[in-house]
C-alpha cells in the first residue's frame, strides 16, 4: 500500500502526463510500474488506481511514449534503441484496462501485436557471429540460439550474462493475449481480437486480404458478443449467421447475437485500412 500510494503521488500526475520529478527514465520499469498499479487497484478494489493508469495510458503512453507503428525507446524521452518488451506492456496494459471499461483501448492492443510484436521475432538465422571466438559454450552457435527470440536491441549473449527479459516478456504479453481472444463474461462470450483461437467453446479463424474474414464457430449454446473496429466504416460491415444476413445488436463497440440462433457459424466481414 505505501508503494502504491508513492507511485500515485509521485509517479503520475492527474492529468495523464509524465510527473517529471519523478526522473523515470527506464520504459520497461516505468510501464511495469502502471502495471502494478492496475493490479493493485483490482486486488484491493481501489478504482482510484485503474482511472489514474488509464489517464495515463491515454494521455502520454499512447500520446507520445509509443508511436502507431509499435516502436517504443529503452530509455524514456529518447529516439532511438527500439525494443518490444516495453511495446508488449503497453499491450498487456490495455488488455488490463479493457477489463474496467476501457474497452476502446482493445484496437491499441491487437494494432501493436499484428505490426510490431508478431513481426519482430526472429525466424531464421541471422548471421551472427560471436565478437570472441574462443570455442567456448558462451560464445558457440549463437546464430541458432538467437531463433525464436524478439529482435530490437536483443543481444544473445550466454555464459555468465544471460539477458533473456526481453523474449520472456514479448512472451508472457502474447499468452496474456491469447488467453483473453475470447472470454466468459455477463453478457456471454466476448470475442475482444481477431486472431486465430480455439478452445473447448468456440474456433476462431482469421483471414486478411483486402478485407478482413473472421470466421467464429461456438461449439456451446451460449451468447456471443464480438468486437467491431471502430477504424472501418460501418458501412463496410458484413455479418451473417449461418450463411443468412444478420443484423445484431450493437452493444458499445460489440456485435451481439443471442444463443438462439445457434448452433450455426457466424463470418464477420470488413473493409482494412490503406
Amino acid at each position: 500500500n505505501r508503494f502504491a500510494e508513492y507511485h500515485l503521488e509521485n509517479t503520475t500526475s492527474a492529468n495523464g502526463t509524465l510527473n517529471l520529478a519523478s526522473k523515470a527514465d527506464h520504459t520497461h520499469s516505468y510501464l511495469g510500474t502502471l502495471r502494478g498499479l492496475v493490479l493493485y487497484g483490482e486486488l484491493t478494489n481501489q478504482r482510484q488506481y485503474i482511472e489514474r493508469v488509464a489517464r495515463t495510458y491515454r494521455t502520454y503512453v499512447l500520446g507520445r511514449l509509443i508511436k502507431p507503428s509499435g516502436v517504443i525507446s529503452h530509455g524514456m524521452q529518447e529516439e532511438g534503441n527500439a525494443e518490444p518488451a516495453s511495446a508488449g506492456d503497453v499491450v498487456q496494459l490495455g488488455l488490463w484496462l479493457a477489463r474496467h471499461g476501457y474497452t476502446e483501448f482493445l484496437e491499441d492492443a491487437e494494432r501493436l501485436v499484428r505490426c510490431r510484436l508478431l513481426p519482430s521475432q526472429i525466424v531464421q538465422r541471422p548471421g551472427l557471429k560471436p565478437a570472441i571466438q574462443d570455442g567456448s559454450d558462451a560464445h558457440a552457435d549463437l546464430d541458432a540460439r538467437v531463433v525464436g527470440g524478439y529482435a530490437g536491441m536483443h543481444e544473445p549473449y550466454w555464459g555468465r550474462n544471460p539477458a533473456t527479459d526481453i523474449t520472456c516478456a514479448v512472451l508472457h504479453t502474447l499468452v496474456d493475449v491469447y488467453q483473453h481472444v475470447a472470454v466468459p463474461s455477463p453478457m456471454g462470450l466476448v470475442v475482444n481480437f481477431h486472431f486465430d483461437y480455439e478452445d473447448e467453446k468456440i474456433r476462431i479463424s482469421c483471414e486478411r486480404g483486402e478485407r478482413a474474414k473472421i470466421t467464429i464457430v461456438p461449439k456451446i449454446r451460449q451468447n456471443v458478443a464480438i468486437r467491431i473496429p471502430p477504424w472501418t466504416p460501418q458501412d463496410s460491415v458484413k455479418l451473417t449467421v449461418n450463411g443468412q444476413p444478420f443484423d445484431p445488436i450493437r452493444v458499445g463497440r460489440f456485435a451481439y447475437i443471442p444463443r438462439d440462433v445457434f448452433p450455426a457459424p457466424i463470418l464477420l466481414q470488413y473493409d482494412l485500412p490503406d
